[in-house]
This record gives C-alpha cells, sequence and structure tokens, in this order.
C-alpha cells in the first residue's frame, strides 16, 4: 500500500474516474467524501482549518480516501481527526477494504508523527473490525429505514396514539390548506433557491445558521447544485400551498442508499406542523423504494426523527491511538481521565439524590 497525504488545493489532481470508481465500489457509501461533493467542500468550507487528503493507492489503484485536519490540544499534543464540516453528517472513509484501514491508520499517524487520531461520527465498523477493537468510542443511534417494503405496514402496526397522532396532523393540514407533496425529478421547480428562502424566513435565518445568512455555506451548496455529477445524487421533496412553500426536504442518493440532511418549513403554518407532515409523507412514499437504506442524519436528541422513523443505526465518536508507546500511554491517561469524571458525575448524581430525599 502506498499512503499520500495531499494538500487540500492539490485534491483537484487526484484522477476523476479512480476517485468515482472508489466512490460506487466503496464498502462505505459516503456521497459527503465523494468527488463532487468533497472538492466543493475544499474550496469554500473551514478555509482557516488545516485540512489534507488522505489517499492510499494498491498497484496503482486508488483504494482508500478521506480528508483528515490536523490539530494540536490544549496540553500542546498534535493529534489528526478525520474532516467533519458543517455541512458533512457522516465520516465514513471510502475504502475498497475495510480491513486495511488498520494499515493505512497506522501509516498516517507515522507520517504526521502524530499518536491519536479522532473518527467523529461514523458508522459502525467503517474503519474494519480492527481498528474497531482499538478505538475509545461513545455512540448513539439516529433514524434510519431498513426495509422498504414495510413501510405501510408499520405505519399501521404502530401505537393507536400514535397512529391517531400522525392522522389527525396529516389531516389538519390538508383541511385548511390545498397543500400539494411533490417531489424533485417530477417538478421543474427551482428547489434549490426555493429552500434558501424559506430556510433563510425562519428562526435559522434570524440565528445566522440557514445556508443564505453564511457565504461560504451557500457557495458551497451552490457549487453542489450547479454539478453535472450531482444531478443524480440530490433530491428535494416539498408540500406546497398552490405557490406558497409550506415545507422542503433536501437529500442525497448514493449507490441506491439515501442520505436526508436538510429540512425547512414555513414558520406561518407552525401550528399546523408542515415539518412534521413532510416527514410522515416522506417515509410513506418511500413503501417500495429502490433504495436499501436512508439515513435520517439526524441528532439522536431529535424526538420527532425517533418518533416517526422505523428503525435506527448506531452512530461513533472514536479515538485511535497508535500501538507505540507514547499512544499507549496517552490511551492510558484517556482512559484514567474518563473514569475519574465518570466516578465524579456517580458521586455528584448520590448527592443530589440524597439532598432531594432530605
Amino acid at each position: 500500500m502506498r499512503v499520500e497525504i495531499l494538500e487540500r488545493n492539490d485534491a483537484i489532481d487526484i484522477d476523476a474516474s479512480q476517485w468515482d470508481r472508489l466512490a460506487s465500489d466503496s464498502q462505505n457509501t459516503n456521497p459527503f467524501y465523494e468527488r463532487w461533493n468533497l472538492l466543493a467542500a475544499l474550496n469554500y468550507l473551514d478555509l482557516d482549518k488545516n485540512v489534507k487528503i488522505v489517499t492510499a493507492y494498491q498497484n496503482g489503484k486508488l483504494t482508500g480516501l478521506f480528508p483528515v485536519i490536523v490539530g494540536k490540544h490544549s496540553l500542546g499534543i498534535r493529534y489528526l481527526s478525520v474532516w467533519q464540516h458543517s455541512q458533512c453528517f457522516l465520516c465514513d472513509p471510502l475504502c475498497f477494504d475495510r480491513n486495511e484501514m488498520q494499515y493505512l491508520l497506522k501509516d498516517v499517524l507515522l507520517k504526521t508523527k502524530t499518536s491519536i487520531i479522532k473518527l467523529p461520527l461514523h458508522s459502525e465498523l467503517s474503519f474494519g473490525s480492527s481498528v474497531e477493537h482499538q478505538t475509545i468510542s461513545f455512540s448513539y443511534s439516529r433514524g434510519a429505514v431498513k426495509s422498504f417494503n414495510e413501510i405501510d405496514t408499520y405505519f399501521e402496526e404502530l401505537p393507536s396514539r400514535s397512529k391517531i397522532e400522525n392522522n389527525r396532523v396529516v389531516n389538519r393540514l390538508f383541511n385548511v390548506t390545498s397543500a400539494e407533496y411533490l417531489c424533485s425529478p417530477e417538478s421543474s421547480k427551482n428547489w434549490f433557491q426555493l429552500f434558501c428562502r424559506l430556510e433563510n424566513s425562519g428562526w435559522k435565518g434570524r440565528a445566522g445558521g440557514s445556508i443564505k445568512s453564511v457565504p461560504e455555506v451557500y457557495q458551497y451548496y451552490n457549487e453542489l447544485f450547479k454539478s453535472s455529477d450531482a444531478s443524480d445524487k440530490i433530491e428535494f421533496q416539498g408540500l406546497f400551498n398552490r405557490d406558497e412553500v409550506l415545507a422542503i426536504s433536501l437529500r442525497l442518493i448514493s449507490n441506491n442508499k439515501g442520505f436526508d440532511i436538510k429540512t425547512s418549513y414555513n414558520e406561518l403554518f407552525k401550528p399546523f406542523y408542515p415539518g412534521v407532515v413532510l416527514e410522515i409523507l416522506n417515509l410513506k412514499a418511500l413503501n417500495g423504494a429502490e433504495l436499501i437504506f436512508l439515513d435520517s442524519c439526524a441528532s439522536h436528541e431529535n424526538r420527532l426523527v425517533n418518533r416517526i422513523w422505523p428503525a435506527q443505526e448506531k452512530i461513533c465518536n472514536s479515538l485511535y491511538f497508535d500501538r507505540k508507546m507514547v499512544g499507549l500511554l496517552l490511551e492510558l491517561l484517556y482512559k484514567i481521565k474518563r473514569k475519574i469524571i465518570q466516578i465524579w458525575l456517580n458521586i455528584s448524581n448520590l448527592l443530589s439524590g440524597n439532598k432531594h430525599e432530605r
């Protein structure tokens, strides 16, 4: 295996056909690290950070790729982290063989003279079982769809209370509007601009967190939607009341796997929960779909997604330590620190419980 670590500006020189082939045949599907997406991110996002691209080759063939950033801990310890920019919801590496990732990570740590690499927001075993067994991980789950022939059955078999509530919310919106459910493949609307205006008119716009309110984020998405390579990888779904937008969601699709990355709703219709209705209709529209997996990309704290979506996908945030002396020492110190924090939390909870008993 030949490992190369490129500067962000040199990513454009990676052979496009090899990169696309790797994305298509990778054991991990990750649209955020595909060529059409990652190049746009490198051009506009986190320009103040030292982002590099790790590539691996075997017999001249690109077999692995993921971006990293070089950072420094407050104690002066240098470390690497797989790059998770603000618009990235999965950090699985592109690779033909996950079992090769352990050798790739070791080589990267050696070349960068670091002993720790953070692996944020990755799916289980995406770096291979050997790496997984040598990491300290924090995991949670987020909503997903894993069976697309049973969506209707799933909604029918929900607890009566949930089923009644879902039907009530959907019917209430359709009773007070002439709402129509549309998807971008069947509609020629300027979906991106409609979504940007809708999101910017709501709380995200007021908080400065909408796509339109952050110039570099707007430029990133604008480049995505101009890319001919992304034409079959981006899909919008929306609810429209004649010419008025009620809610829009954005999905990325790659290798028959979907990733729901954005949703926004019209706050003028907030009492009628247009975002919730769109979420329900999106799921119902998936019955019998050709997709093999759909990731909600939502926070594990999102109660709406956890309540509505039929399955859960495990997501991990991990630390991988070099097996040499420095790495092993840092791993030991980290485990001790974690143990001390846990003991302190247990003591605090105990004291708090005793206080309430009094």
